[in-house]
């Protein structure tokens, strides 16, 4: 079965690691927990679905594996908080990406997923959904987003994401926000080259 391919573009965006705290940086990259939240998002799915990705491979890559990186200070409301205590709201400094364009792909997609996200691309009005797409924070909306098929005469080659035990990226595949022992990372680092290298595919799935 060919892959599910989608382009995406988002022109400024924040991909905070777990870890971070009073400064708040980012990931240079949209890590695979954040394309499948955005994947359910463009369908219309809760994450509830998510499931089903548990049974496929997945890759992604960006057009720049540098991007151009910006720090703003915000008001910040602490992980828990109900926002009512004004003393967890306060302003933080928070790193920002601009300039993404990235292709994420999946492949042997169950029929829950890859018909919604199939139709949504092509007969929009067949699905329904609310809200902006966003990738991360709500706040930070795509511009973009299509099927795509490689190669691509725009771009010659894509830093692809390639899983390596070595690799200096740690990035979070899988989260549970309700039980922290299904969270997965894994350790990746760039290749550069123009279609799919096989190397580049992982399974989904929980810790």
């Amino acid at each position: 079965m060919d892959p599910l391919i989608l382009y995406y573009e988002i022109p400024i965006a924040s991909f905070r690691p777990y870890q971070s705290r009073e400064y708040q940086d980012s990931y240079p990259v949209p890590p695979p927990s954040t394309l499948i939240g955005m994947s359910l998002s463009l369908c219309g799915l809760s994450m509830d679905h998510r499931k089903f990705f548990s049974s496929c491979e997945m890759c992604s890559a960006v057009a720049d594996s540098n991007p151009a990186r910006s720090t703003v200070l915000r008001r910040m409301r602490r992980l828990g908080d109900s926002g009512r205590d004004p003393k967890q709201r306060r302003p933080e400094y928070q790193e920002l990406v601009t300039g993404i364009r990235g292709i994420v792909a999946y492949r042997g997609l169950p029929a829950e997923l890859a018909k919604p996200m199939k139709t949504v691309l092509t007969t929009p009005e067949k699905i329904i959904r609310y809200g902006g797409l966003s990738l991360g924070e709500s706040s930070f909306l795509v511009d973009v987003i299509r099927l795509f098929g490689l190669p691509d005469t725009t771009q010659s080659n894509w830093s692809w994401l390639i899983p390596d035990m070595k690799g200096s990226l740690d990035l979070p595949v899988w989260i549970d926000i309700n039980s922290s022992s299904l969270t997965s990372k894994m350790r990746f680092s760039f290749q550069s080259a123009e279609g799919i290298p096989e190397n580049a595919w992982f399974k989904l799935r929980p810790s």
